[in-house]
């Protein structure tokens, strides 16, 4: 699984502050960092909707994507099944069949079957949105997502929960993580809160 930020809105802390300033008449805040913390304090994340972020996420399984586009509030964009020739498709295998020889080799097998039969339904003449049924959930896709700040921290909140599924949680992970190290000054925005 590989997680990219290909873009996020330029200079977003300072942005944010700006924007909140406007509700008190100004047009600059004149303490950006100390606004966003005040910000997220008092609950006024509407502000934070201004900023957006893209991503492109690969190799992550098609049961995994299902979850993550749950999310209405992002746009996705994936790789088209109707379309795209899946024969050549890898696949993610879960860490728990991994460290289990048999179900290990027995799960590859029934994957790469009807990888198999998928393209032998496409040789035969039937057409690719028809085949795709044969597919497999663990099957390996790719998706360009944009949201806005709000809405990751939200994602944020309920998908690296320990009760979520492992995969999104690495991938929203990786999210967090672009986002970190692209606008450090958002990223107190995604700690956990600690009761003291």
């Amino acid at each position: 699984m590989k997680v990219e930020l290909t873009h996020i809105t330029p200079r977003a802390g300072e942005t944010i502050a700006n924007i909140a300033s406007l509700s008190h008449g100004n047009d600059a805040a004149r303490n950006p960092k100390k606004l966003l913390h005040l910000l997220k304090d008092l609950g006024h994340d509407s502000t934070f909707e201004h900023i957006t972020m893209t991503f492109k996420i690969e190799g992550m399984s098609r049961a995994s994507f299902d979850q993550l586009r749950t999310h209405r509030l992002a746009s996705f964009t994936a790789r088209s099944q109707r379309h795209c020739d899946e024969s050549t498709s890898e696949f993610v295998v879960p860490n728990s069949i991994k460290a289990h020889d048999v179900a290990r080799d027995m799960y590859l097998k029934f994957l790469s079957k009807s990888v198999d039969f998928y393209g032998f339904l496409l040789r035969v003449g039937i057409p690719k949105e028809d085949a795709r049924y044969i597919l497999p959930i663990g099957i390996t896709t790719e998706t360009y997502v944009t949201m806005n700040l709000r809405e990751l921290m939200h994602i944020k909140n309920l998908r690296t929960a320990e009760q979520a599924q492992w995969e999104v949680r690495e991938v929203v992970t990786e999210m967090v993580k672009w986002v970190c190290e692209s606008a450090p000054e958002l990223a107190f925005l995604f700690e956990d809160d600690k009761e003291e």
